[in-house]
C-alpha cells in the first residue's frame, strides 16, 4: 500500500519467507518475516518461557487458488497458510541491510489479528500511533509469540474457528469478520536511517577508545615502582584517563538522547585533559623515554580523533480462509518500546499483507498441498529434547501492555481443558515443504477490505 506520495514498496513472497522492500526510501531498507510453528505451551496460568520454532508454515499467493476461494478472499489479497485448530505459532522478524542486528534497517510494523492490534487491543487503524505505541520495532524486537496483555507478559497466538467466540476479534468486536493476520510495515525515513548509522559507528569508535584507554592503564601499571615522583606522575595520569572516558562518555551521549545541553563544553574539556595528559607523558618520558615514547603517541592520536570528532544531531473459498487467533497460555516477552519516536517512521512507504488462515484439513483440498502434519504436543517437545528460551534486554525500556487484551478468555478457560492439554495430539515434528510458486509480488487487496 502506498499512502501518500508514489514510492513503489512492495511485499514478496520467497520460500515462504515474506519479504518487504522499499528500494525507493534507501537501498537497504528491506526486512523478513517468517510464521514460525511451534509448541502450545501449557494454559496453566503460569508464565512459561518462549518454545523454539519448528519450521515456517507454508504460504502460498491466494490468486493463484481462486477456484478454491470466495470472492471475499481474492479481494483481500495477501497470501494464506495452514493451521490446525488449537495450532500456536509466532513471528519471527529480520532486518534487511547487512542482516546483522547492529547494522539492519529499522522498520515499524503494526501486527492485527481479525483487524484487532495485538499490542493495544485496538481497532485497526494503517495509521502509526504517537499516543499509545500500536506497532513494533525491528531489529530491536526480534519475535513476536502473541498477544500484549501486561508488561513482560503476552498471551500466545492460538488458532481456531471463527464463529465459536475464542478469536480475540470475537471476544473485543463481537463479531467473526475478518480473522487470519492483518500486516502493515513501514521503514524509517533515508536520513534518519544515516542518522543512526553515524551514531552506531561513533559508538563503534567510542568502544575502541575505551579498549585503548584500558590498554594504557595497564601499559601504566608496571610503573609503579619508579620513584615517588614517577609514581605520582602515573597516578596523576590514570586519574587523567578515567576523566577521558568520562567525558568521551558524555559525548556518546548527546549523540544518543541530547540530554547533555552544551556538547561544545564537553569537546572543550576533552581539549583540556588530554593538553594534561600530553603535559603529564612528557614529564614521565624524561624519567625513562623510551618506555614513554609510545603513550606520548597514543595521547597524540586521541586528540586527533577529538579534533574529527563531529557531534551528530540527537536520535529523536468456493471456500473463505476461516480461522482466528486467540490468547493462549501466558509466556514471557517484552515488547520493547520505539528507541527513535513516531516522526522517525515513513507512512508514505507502508506495505500491508492479510494473511488469511485456511484450516489444516481444507488445506490440500484448496492448494493441492500436502496437508500439514499434526502440531507436537509437550510430550513430542519434552522427549527431542528441544530447549526453552528466555530473551532479556533490559537496556530497552518496555510497552505496559493493554488492558482490553487482559481481559481475553483463555484457550484453556474457554474450552474447560486442564492444564497441559491442549498441545495437541502426538505425532512427529517436521518443517513443512515444497511450493508450485516460490517467488512473487504479494497483492495488498482493495481498501480496507
Amino acid at each position: 500500500m502506498a499512502i501518500g506520495r508514489e514510492i513503489e514498496p512492495m511485499i514478496t513472497l520467497d520460500k515462504n519467507v515474506l519479504c518487504i522492500r522499499c528500494p525507493n526510501v534507501h537501498p537497504a531498507a528491506h526486512a523478513q518475516l517468517e510464521f514460525q510453528r511451534t509448541l502450545r505451551i501449557p494454559d496453566d496460568e503460569r508464565v512459561h518461557g518462549l518454545p523454539a520454532g519448528l519450521g515456517c508454515f507454508p504460504l502460498r499467493h491466494v490468486e493463484d487458488f481462486s477456484e478454491g476461494l470466495d470472492e471475499l478472499t481474492l479481494r483481500r489479497g495477501g497470501i494464506m497458510m495452514p493451521m490446525h485448530r488449537s495450532e500456536a505459532m509466532w513471528i519471527n522478524f529480520k532486518g534487511g541491510g547487512r542482516m546483522s542486528s547492529g547494522a539492519a534497517y529499522p522498520f515499524a510494523i503494526k501486527v492485527a489479528a481479525g483487524k484487532v492490534n495485538a499490542l493495544t487491543g485496538g481497532t485497526w487503524s494503517p495509521v502509526l500511533s504517537a499516543e499509545e505505541q500500536d506497532y513494533i520495532v525491528i531489529p530491536a524486537q526480534p519475535w513476536i509469540d502473541g498477544f500484549a496483555v501486561s508488561k513482560g507478559i503476552i498471551r500466545q497466538f492460538v488458532a481456531e474457528r471463527l464463529g465459536e467466540g475464542f478469536s480475540a476479534e470475537e471476544q473485543l468486536t463481537g463479531k467473526a469478520e475478518f480473522g487470519g493476520l492483518q500486516i502493515i510495515a513501514y521503514p524509517m525515513k533515508a536520513e534518519r536511517y544515516l542518522e543512526v548509522l553515524r551514531a552506531r559507528e561513533a559508538e563503534a569508535r567510542a568502544q575502541e577508545r575505551r579498549r585503548r584507554i584500558e590498554q594504557l592503564r595497564e601499559m601504566l601499571s608496571p610503573f609503579s615502582e619508579f620513584s615517588d615522583r614517577a609514581r605520582s606522575l602515573v597516578a596523576a595520569a590514570t586519574a587523567t584517563l578515567a576523566e577521558i572516558e568520562h567525558n568521551i562518555r558524555g559525548v556518546g551521549k548527546v549523540r544518543s538522547t541530547g540530554d547533555v545541553p552544551d556538547p561544545d563544553l564537553i569537546l572543550a574539556e576533552l581539549h583540556s585533559l588530554l593538553d594534561r595528559w600530553n603535559s603529564q607523558v612528557g614529564e614521565l618520558a624524561e624519567l625513562s623515554p623510551h618506555e614513554f615514547r609510545l603513550f606520548r603517541d597514543i595521547g597524540r592520536g586521541f586528540s586527533e580523533q577529538v579534533e574529527c570528532f563531529q557531534m551528530a544531531p540527537p536520535m529523536r473459498m468456493s471456500r473463505r480462509a476461516s480461522m482466528g487467533l486467540g490468547g493462549g497460555g501466558r509466556m514471557r516477552q517484552e515488547i520493547y518500546t520505539d528507541p527513535y519516536g513516531v516522526d522517525a517512521w515513513d507512512q508514505s512507504a507502508g506495505s500491508r499483507c492479510f494473511v488469511h488462515l485456511v484450516e489444516a484439513t481444507q488445506w490440500a483440498e484448496i492448494s493441492g498441498g500436502p496437508a500439514p502434519t499434526e502440531p507436537p504436543s509437550q510430550k513430542d517437545y519434552k522427549e527431542k529434547g528441544l530447549p526453552w528460551f528466555d530473551y532479556y534486554a533490559p537496556e530497552k525500556g518496555a510497552v505496559s501492555g493493554s488492558k482490553l487484551l487482559a481481559g481475553l478468555k483463555s484457550w484453556g478457560s474457554m474450552y474447560g481443558k486442564g492444564p497441559g492439554a491442549s498441545e495437541g495430539k502426538s505425532g512427529p515434528v517436521i518443517q513443512l515443504g515444497t511450493a508450485p510458486r516460490v517467488s512473487g509480488v504479494v497483492s495488498e487487496g482493495v481498501g480496507d477490505e
